[in-house]
């Protein structure tokens, strides 16, 4: 056999163990050897599918560039030719700062989601500037119905309780950029020979950079901001190379060529201008510390030092994504919910279900907060208050494969922000299931019998990045098989720094030859909207399961006894409560810990009928010198309607105090004292467990009266 035979059956061979490897890895599966599906990676990302049936989804979808420019046409034509691009907008200008989504009312979109009522208006939120006017403010428009509008209703006194003072405007780029100009080619010059001195400053070269700080003066009517000057460090953040000098300018003035440097602060000390702090430099009064200018990012980048190695691990779907996005709307076997993003607040979500039962109205981040200290103006002033910069705003766009996995699902969002024309951000959402590397349960058995039994746990994660000047937070809203929602943000990015002088151990740690990495804290604050089976939930009260009705109690030192009268009505409802009154450590009377849950008023007016109905007498309860007058339980009509059950239940609001509220039969006289039969004393004094009080279903408010006699 010659040697080119050989090559060819050895060639023959290494291909027929591949086929069968092949074969034997997806040919056949499990136990009953029914061929398995192959397993599928798809090529490329999925993508979210537009919203093709009108419908709920679209309640809190953001508005899309369509409405976008819609909005934008109509305030053009309403607000007339004096209207400028915010983009080029001066103070003195008239200009649309934002326009979103105007959120609907709560009742309104429930009766829409679960009754199948009209849905309401879609509507739009526009902030305008309107600086040309004998007394410049700041105005908040809502424009509708969408996609054509044709009315537009100013809100500002109704949110704010009068109008806007101009001052108070968030600082346009364009604001940015004048204070720049005003800085470099107006003031620096001033003081070249000691920043070329110190800093290797050109003036045409702008080898320097500012950083804004906030809040923008000590008391109301203040529009002045301290800028620490950085060296423009090329690939890397500036952030970490401060110069030691820091401006405070004063541009609350409509015309920038009045703005003015109020104080000028230099390693250490402070001057009134910077025409001063050259003199006392070219009098060699002031001690100057060299700064080298590195030019390039370096060390400082956050790029990988080093070559990439071997690709990291990677999730995919082997039978496809376990979860859809449709619009704004997602849907998997578990959970289904809306999401979105505030221009300003940043994330949210909307009428989150798990197994087709809504837990959540609404879960959103509010505000943002980054509190610093430090032992120069620009440092120990700030306070970053990232809702009035914009955490929407800043959203920036996802790396595939870095800030989520590559086959997760990308959304963009479409805003109007220091624009007359819709902008679009790439890829500002994303959506994926993430195996989180540990069993959501498990349990292996050598006791008595063999077994094991386990799951694994994969979340459903939604995804933003906003970066506000150093920082850029990683927010993420995740979905667990459980049933719970977890709220989580990720501070990244670079920290802020300042000059490095004096005793400044307190102030935060040294990060560099002259840089101070200064002491600071962050937080987050969202709004969680609970409806568990039901309209409304306090924190400190859980109902279940038709109907919550939400009590109101309060103080008052003069009646003794309340009384109610209850409408005619043939279904009654079926609720429960429990009251969780460990989260009030002194017991009531719940004013003085905080356990009063919102009221839902029912419709007036309410129509009284003193025989043959049930009706309830609720006498004080006598706590802390004070009379507590249960005021009255208050609920839909409609929905009471809707419930058809057939008995109220209630839960006592006093166990430590012995409550004299009773149960009037039909056709029955006089009050009943103590609680009902069926529950004991003891269940009213002890605090734990439902406290439960049969009541009737309807309470009139305002159907009160000194004496029990007076139900009958």
């Amino acid at each position: 056999m010659n040697q080119k035979t050989i090559l060819v059956l050895l060639t023959l061979a290494v291909i027929t163990i591949f086929a069968l490897v092949c074969v034997l890895l997806v040919g056949r599966g499990g136990d009953g050897g029914e061929p398995s599906q192959l397993p599928h990676c798809a090529s490329i990302s999925p993508s979210a599918q537009p919203w093709t049936h009108p419908g709920q989804s679209q309640l809190f979808a953001d508005l899309s560039r369509e409405e976008l420019t819609a909005v934008m046409h109509f305030l053009t034509q309403r607000l007339g030719p004096g209207l400028v691009d915010a983009a080029q907008a001066r103070p003195s200008d008239n200009c649309v700062f934002s326009v979103e989504l105007q959120l609907p009312p709560k009742a309104a979109a429930l009766a829409h989601l679960d009754r199948g009522s009209p849905p309401p208006a879609r509507e739009a939120l526009a902030i305008v500037f309107f600086g040309r006017q004998p007394q410049p403010n700041v105005s908040e428009l809502v424009v509708g119905p969408l996609p054509h509008p044709s009315y537009m209703r100013d809100v500002t006194v109704e949110r704010h309780g009068g109008p806007l003072p101009y001052h108070r405007r968030p600082v346009l780029f364009r604001e940015y950029l004048d204070i720049d100009q005003m800085i470099f080619d107006r003031e620096l010059p001033q003081a070249s020979g000691l920043l070329h001195h110190c800093c290797f400053y050109k003036r045409r070269g702008r080898n320097l950079v500012t950083m804004t700080t906030a809040p923008r003066g000590l008391q109301s009517g203040d529009r002045a901001t301290w800028f620490g000057l950085y060296y423009n460090i090329s690939g890397a953040g500036f952030f970490l190379h401060p110069v030691g000098l820091e401006l405070l300018v004063n541009h609350k003035a409509l015309d920038p060529a009045r703005w003015t440097i109020q104080k000028v602060f230099y390693q250490g000390r402070y001057y009134d201008s910077l025409a001063q702090l050259e003199a006392q430099f070219e009098a060699g009064l002031v001690n100057v510390v060299l700064i080298p200018d590195n030019g390039t990012g370096g060390s400082w980048s956050l790029k990988s030092p080093v070559p990439p190695g071997p690709a990291p691990p990677l999730q995919f779907h082997p039978q496809g994504p376990r979860f859809s996005v449709q619009g704004r709307r997602v849907a998997s076997s578990l959970w289904t919910f809306s999401f979105g993003l505030g221009a300003f607040s940043g994330p949210r979500i909307f009428d989150v279900r798990f197994q087709g039962e809504r837990l959540v109205y609404e879960i959103s981040l509010q505000e943002a907060l980054a509190v610093y200290g430090g032992n120069s103006p620009a440092a120990m002033m700030t306070r970053y208050v990232d809702g009035g910069f914009g955490m929407g705003k800043y959203t920036t766009p996802l790396t595939r494969g870095v800030d989520c996995p590559y086959l997760a699902t990308y959304v963009d969002w479409h805003f109007i922000l220091e624009s007359q024309a819709p902008k679009t951000i790439r890829d500002a959402f994303c959506v994926f299931e993430h195996n989180q590397g540990l069993p959501l349960r498990r349990h292996h058995s050598d006791l008595y019998s063999h077994y094991f039994g386990g799951l694994a746990e994969t979340v459903l994660v939604v995804r933003s990045v906003s970066t506000l000047l150093n920082y850029d937070y990683v927010w993420d809203m995740v979905f667990h098989p459980s049933g719970a929602i977890e709220t989580r943000f990720y501070a990244t990015g670079y920290i802020s720094s300042a000059f490095l002088f004096g005793a400044t151990g307190k102030y935060g740690n040294q990060v560099a030859e002259h840089t101070l990495g200064t002491v600071h804290t962050h937080s987050a604050h969202f709004k969680v909207d609970l409806d568990v089976g039901a309209f409304c939930l306090s924190a400190h009260f859980c109902a279940w399961p038709v109907v919550l009705v939400c009590w109101r109690i309060s103080l008052h030192s003069t009646k003794s006894l309340a009384c109610a009268e209850c409408p005619s009505m043939s279904s009654l409802l079926v609720i429960s409560f429990k009251a969780r009154l460990k989260s009030c450590p002194e017991g009531p009377p719940f004013p003085a810990c905080k356990c009063i849950p919102v009221a839902r008023k029912l419709p007036r007016p309410c129509s009284s009928h003193r025989t043959g109905q049930s009706v309830v007498c609720l006498s004080a309860w006598k706590a802390r010198g004070s009379t507590a007058l249960a005021e009255g339980l208050e609920v839909s009509w409609g929905e009471g309607r809707k419930a058809g059950a057939h008995s109220v239940l209630g839960c006592s609001l006093a166990p430590s105090l012995k409550p004299g509220g009773g149960r009037v039969q039909t056709g029955q006289g006089g009050c009943m004292t103590g609680p009902p039969p069926s529950h004991p004393e003891q269940d009213w004094r002890t605090g734990s467990g439902p406290r439960i009080w049969s009541l009737s279903p309807w309470l009139c408010p305002g159907a009160l009266s000194t004496s029990c006699r007076g139900c009958r």
